[in-house]
C-alpha cells in the first residue's frame, strides 16, 4: 500500500505544477450578464421560441506577467465557436460535444484582457444535422483557465499537461 501511495505521489510531482479554475462567472451574452453554463434556448420548450443564429459571449479577465503558459478550455460549446482574446482570433472549434482549448499566452497582456466567443447553432455542415431534440446553442459546459509552466507541453481536453507529441489538440490550437 505504501509503495502504491509513493508511486502516485511521484507521478503527481513529475507532472509538474499546473493550476486550473473555472471562469464561469462575469460573462455577458449579447450585452446581458450571464453565468455559465448557458444556452439562449433555455425556454425553447415552454415559450416555443427556438432561436438559431450566431450570438456573442464576452468576459473581461486579468493576467499577471509570469512564466506560465495560459490556456482557455471549453468543455462544451454548441455548435461552432470562434474565440478571440484582445481582438486576436485564437481559433475555431466545430462540433458541439467535445472539449477544446486555445493557448492565450501570445495575446495575454498584464492587466485587463477581453475574451470574446461567438457561437453559432445553425451550421448545417456540422453533425448532428437533425435529430428528435432541440440544438440549444451556447456555452453549455464549464470554461476553465489553465496555467502551465513552460516545458509542460499542452493541456489535454481534461486539462492535464501532456507532452506535445501526445496532445490531442491540433498544432494551431
Amino acid at each position: 500500500m505504501k509503495l502504491k501511495m509513493m508511486a502516485v505521489l511521484l507521478w503527481t510531482v513529475c507532472q509538474g505544477a499546473h493550476a486550473q479554475r473555472t471562469i464561469n462567472d462575469e460573462w455577458t451574452f449579447e450585452g446581458r450578464p450571464v453565468v455559465l453554463p448557458h444556452t439562449w434556448n433555455a425556454d425553447a420548450y415552454i415559450e416555443k421560441d427556438y432561436l438559431r443564429g450566431t450570438f456573442t459571449y464576452e468576459r473581461e479577465m486579468s493576467f499577471t506577467q509570469n512564466s506560465q503558459r495560459k490556456y482557455i478550455r471549453f468543455d462544451g460549446v454548441f455548435k461552432v465557436a470562434d474565440v478571440w482574446l484582445n481582438g486576436h482570433h485564437l481559433g475555431q472549434h466545430r462540433g458541439g460535444y467535445t472539449a477544446f482549448a486555445f493557448d492565450v499566452t501570445p495575446y495575454a497582456v498584464p492587466g485587463k484582457n477581453r475574451l470574446k466567443v461567438t457561437v453559432c447553432n445553425q451550421d448545417e455542415s456540422v453533425a448532428p444535422i437533425s435529430a428528435d431534440f432541440t440544438f440549444m446553442g451556447g456555452i453549455y459546459r464549464d470554461v476553465w483557465l489553465l496555467r502551465l509552466y513552460r516545458g509542460q507541453g499542452r493541456p489535454d481536453t481534461d486539462g492535464n499537461p501532456t507532452d506535445r507529441r501526445l496532445s490531442a489538440l491540433p498544432d494551431d490550437a
